[in-house]
């Protein structure tokens, strides 16, 4: 004889007070306890969640951990008894909720190099950019560009030399009224005399004994009388060569003079002393140059301007 079932208590997920114990229908199912539809409230359509990406897409310098992964996407780890608390039941006089999804488990990631940021850049930030290798070129464009400015400038704006054409002096041609001497192998003293000057011409040279000079005996190396002309004056002149210039002064102060000794110029400067001596048709001039002693007599008018010619 089959013993009988006790009797079991509505269980309190489905027991529902004002409609009596039995199953809890299944959501959007019309049930005799159901007057109408519009007493059951509508649920809400759950969105579907989006794909959850994976380590592996990311860059591998900015590569994220599996913790990182989670805080980075704003996932959380499924709370324990999720899958048992879904299935509860709702309160009494509503209506039956979406069961919440089920979070996919974190995949692994791979390991950060060592060395690497595992943060990702912030949005906006540009990556970090080499050196180009177009500066050689621009450096060397430049130089080029440089160059060809300054050849420009020296072609341009440099101006042309300018030759100055030497300065073509013409004097007049002097004409000696009367050819001078020919002397022939003279002594440097008798070189030293000018053979020709403006229209004068030294037209005799004769050489004496110095021997034979009074002048101051036996202190005369060389005596020679020299006589010039223009053509129209004549004028002739004792040149003595003593040893020393003290010598000459003594022949100077030996000779009779009008007046005192005085100073012998040329040129405007004092070179000797000098003293003179006229008389009624000619006037003697003696004067001293170093150690020469020299006499010019000639006519009175016009032996100054033969002196400064001279230039002895």
């Amino acid at each position: 004889m089959p013993r009988p079932r006790p009797e079991t208590a509505p269980s309190p997920a489905t027991a529902r007070p004002d409609r009596g114990v039995g199953p809890r229908p299944y959501p959007g199912r019309m049930t005799e306890h159901d007057d109408t539809a519009a007493q059951r409230p509508e649920v809400a359509p759950s969105k579907p969640t989006p794909p959850r990406a994976r380590p592996d897409d990311a860059p591998k310098l900015y590569r994220l951990k599996g913790d990182a992964v989670g805080k980075a996407t704003g996932a959380s780890a499924p709370a324990s008894g999720s899958a048992s608390g879904s299935a509860s039941a709702p309160a009494s006089g509503s209506a039956s909720a979406p069961a919440p999804t089920e979070t996919a488990p974190t995949a692994p990631s791979a390991p950060t190099p060592e060395g690497a940021t595992s943060e990702r850049p912030p949005a906006g930030a540009s990556s970090p950019r080499t050196p180009g290798r177009a500066w050689p070129l621009v450096i060397a464009g430049l130089a080029i560009l440089g160059a060809l400015g300054y050849g420009a400038y020296l072609y341009v704006g440099e101006p042309e030399p300018i030759e100055i054409p030497a300065a073509n002096v013409v004097a007049p041609e002097v004409v000696h009224a009367v050819d001078p001497v020919e002397l022939e192998d003279p002594t440097a003293f008798l070189a030293a005399m000018p053979a020709t000057f403006e229209r004068w011409s030294m037209v005799e040279a004769t050489t004496h004994d110095p021997a034979d000079a009074t002048i101051l005996p036996g202190r005369v190396a060389e005596h020679h009388t020299l006589v010039y002309t223009n053509g129209t004056a004549e004028y002739t002149v004792e040149a003595y060569q003593l040893y020393t210039e003290e010598d000459a002064v003594k022949a100077l102060e030996r000779q009779p003079r009008d007046g005192d000794v005085g100073e012998h110029t040329v040129a405007g400067a004092a070179v000797g002393s000098e003293a003179r001596r006229s008389s009624e048709t000619d006037t003697r001039v003696m004067w001293t140059h170093g150690a020469a002693y020299l006499e010019a007599v000639g006519p009175t008018e016009g032996i100054d301007a033969f002196l400064e010619l001279l230039a002895l």
